[in-house]
């Protein structure tokens, strides 16, 4: 995988994430070839590894709005965190302990292109 647009890289440990032609995948920081973390219809975006780099946290929009989900960092099935409606979201960070999600949101906002700032378990909950 030598073109493409490499986008909104993240990094912990010897891994880094970043998304590439709408899906998320995986190098190691030494170099080497790509794997390929997700395959979905919509486009993923705001790739964030957890301090630990157990688990990953990103933004999809594959049933229609922008929503927080979760997945092992290594690959698997991702998990939807979030079920907000907005029309902006982006995953921000981890709290230090990797067990919150920081995220940012315009489900709330009176004006569309206003954000919020969220947390969220990475285990899911309100």
């Amino acid at each position: 995988m030598d073109k493409g647009y490499y986008r909104y890289p993240t990094i912990s440990g010897d891994r880094i994430v970043f998304a590439c032609e709408d899906d998320l995948w995986s190098v190691s920081a030494d170099g080497g070839t790509a794997v390929r973390l997700t395959v979905s219809a919509g486009a993923c975006t705001y790739p964030r590894l957890s301090p630990d780099g157990r688990r990953l946290a990103f933004v999809s929009v594959d049933d229609g709005n922008p929503e927080v989900y979760v997945m092992p960092a290594g690959g698997g099935a991702p998990r939807r965190l979030t079920f907000l409606g907005g029309t902006l979201t982006a995953v921000s960070g981890w709290s230090e302990d990797s067990a919150t999600i920081y995220f940012v949101a315009n489900s709330t906002a009176w004006y569309n292109g206003e954000t919020r700032a969220f947390s969220i378990s990475a285990d899911g909950g309100v």
